[in-house]
């Protein structure tokens, strides 16, 4: 959890000074804009324009360095989340089969005592759709659709997974995953 917690910061502190990269090249090009204006002089317009220039020159430099990292830093988070995912899910499935194995040997006094017979009944049947599994498929988490949402950054995708696992987490009692996992 922390890992994926600092990775979100990072990836937001490189998202926010590219932001700012940004607005100063807006800035700078618009005083270029400026320059074309009969009320400054040509001194004036001179000093704007190399101004402006070495803003424009200081900040392109910087967001090339800034745009791969930002990019690196959003794969090392994905891949950080879609593996917390994975292990996330196997719990989930886990907790549910042993669930499952309790019911089924809750019933086998129904079938005289033979396992075999009452894990038939319960294979036969549709009953993993019974309201006691509930909580197990919602909490299931679908990694195919993490990816989907086009207007979700990493940072995004990785905040929902988090308060998807919060809540889930204390209703499937699967407290000490985020613990003994992250």
């Amino acid at each position: 959890m922390k890992k994926i917690t600092d990775l979100i910061s990072q990836f937001a502190s490189i998202e926010k000074e590219i932001t700012e990269l940004e607005k100063l090249e807006a800035k700078a090009s618009a005083d270029l804009l400026l320059v074309a204006s009969p009320n400054i002089s040509v001194t004036e317009a001179r000093t704007k324009i190399l101004d402006a220039r070495l803003t424009i020159d200081l900040t392109a430099s910087k967001k090339s360095q800034a745009v791969p990292l930002r990019i690196k830093v959003g794969d090392d988070l994905k891949a950080t989340v879609k593996a917390i995912v994975e292990k996330w899910n196997e719990a989930v499935m886990q907790a549910k089969k042993d669930v499952e194995e309790r019911l089924i040997t809750l019933n086998t006094e129904f079938f005289d005592g033979d396992g075999r017979a009452a894990r038939d009944w319960w294979e036969s049947g549709n009953l993993e759709r019974m309201p006691v599994f509930e909580k197990y498929r919602t909490a299931f988490y679908p990694v195919e659709a993490m990816w989907t949402n086009h207007r979700w950054n990493e940072t995004m995708m990785a905040e929902h997974f988090l308060r998807h696992l919060e809540k889930h987490a204390k209703i499937c009692r699967l407290e000490s995953f985020q613990l003994a996992k992250l």
